[in-house]
């Protein structure tokens, strides 16, 4: 059965000792409705990113000869793999790099032309692109799996994109949050509990991901 964020949010206020009405209201005054929802957006867009437990699919086109950067999805938030298929029949993986990387292997990088090699993220013209080097003597696409943001949670009835199995994650991890706040709701001991049980679950999905040994 799919989790809703309503539910999310009212095995919060349970926790919390907030009367359950699915996250709509919270009489103690100690957190908002839009804060625990900004915090259940900001864990779950967190985890997704730490874990890789979900991942998407892009065709980055077109890539002109001569170009060193594209526009990345704009729910991307981060790279798995990044591989170049220039028209020509070259397809290649590239390989993450930084600058000062790329400027020492391939000096020539960005003033001449040939088979893609690498890519950056950091230190790129602007924010939301990837750029690679060196740029492409053919035309070409460069495929990107990537992870996504998970589906922003409204408290409206929204379906967390997380398997069932996962949404306690969020709960957990809200809570940790909320109670690490400064005033009369923090509890240091709860907040580390919860974080806690938000570990042990990346360290089992680490597991389930990697296989058995």
């Amino acid at each position: 059965m799919a989790t809703t964020d309503q539910k999310l949010l009212q095995q919060i206020q349970y926790a919390v000792i907030e009367p359950p009405d699915g996250g709509q209201s919270w009489p103690s005054q100690l957190w908002t409705r839009d804060e625990v929802l900004g915090l259940a957006n900001q864990r779950q867009d967190r985890f997704l990113h730490d874990t890789l437990l979900l991942v998407g699919i892009a065709i980055l086109s077109p890539v002109n000869i001569g170009d060193h950067s594209i526009a990345l999805p704009a729910d991307w938030t981060r790279t798995v793999s990044l591989v170049w298929r220039g028209n020509d029949g070259i397809v290649r993986e590239l390989q993450r790099a930084e600058t000062f990387e790329a400027d020492h292997a391939i000096p020539t990088w960005f003033t001449t032309n040939g088979t893609p090699l690498f890519y950056m993220e950091d230190d790129v013209p602007s924010s939301g692109v990837v750029q690679f080097g060196p740029a492409p003597t053919v035309a070409g696409t460069l495929e990107l799996l990537y992870v996504p943001l998970g589906t922003t949670l409204n408290g409206n009835g929204e379906i967390l994109v997380l398997p069932d199995e996962c949404a306690h994650v969020v709960k957990y991890a809200t809570l940790a949050d909320m109670l690490s706040k400064d005033g009369r709701g923090r509890d240091p001991q709860r907040a580390e509990y919860c974080e806690q049980r938000v570990t042990l679950a990346k360290q089992a999905i680490d597991l389930i991901l990697e296989g058995w040994a």
